[in-house]
């Protein structure tokens, strides 16, 4: 609900309502125009031919998004933490990127992010696996 979430893609996407099914779902079946705002929000980087295996994916928890969390400086604070910024993202705008991570260094100012960039979409598994394997196999 946040202003910085909003990137004009994807928000359709959900079947049913979430709060009472207590899943986020999409339909991997849907029609052509169904398929192609899947691929734009989601896998913009991948052939719409290679994407379909990607997005079969069963419905996530609500509680994902929506569960309390509590951290600590002494316990999360301390964990190394990395982020690596996909510069073709459309599903999570990077202003709230920008708002997550900056609010987790400002907590935790010892223990910043680390940052890599790849210009990928939301989906660099689907789209440049070598390369993102690269990227995670190098961090910190």
């Amino acid at each position: 609900m946040l202003p910085e979430a909003k990137t004009g893609y994807g928000e359709n996407l959900f079947l049913g309502n979430p709060v009472e099914l207590g899943a986020v779902r999409i339909n991997p079946r849907g029609d052509a125009s169904y398929m192609e705002a899947l691929r734009a929000a989601y896998y913009n980087d991948v052939e719409p031919r290679e994407f379909l295996p990607f997005a079969l994916t069963p419905g996530l928890p609500l509680a994902l998004w929506t569960s309390e969390v509590t951290v600590t400086r002494e316990r999360w604070g301390r964990i190394p933490r990395s982020y690596i910024r996909c510069t073709k993202e459309r599903a999570m705008a990077p202003a709230l990127q920008d708002l997550m991570i900056r609010e987790a260094d400002a907590f935790t100012p010892d223990n910043r992010f680390e940052q890599k960039t790849l210009e990928a979409s939301h989906s660099p598994f689907a789209s440049q696996p070598a390369r993102l394997a690269e990227l995670l196999a190098g961090l910190s």
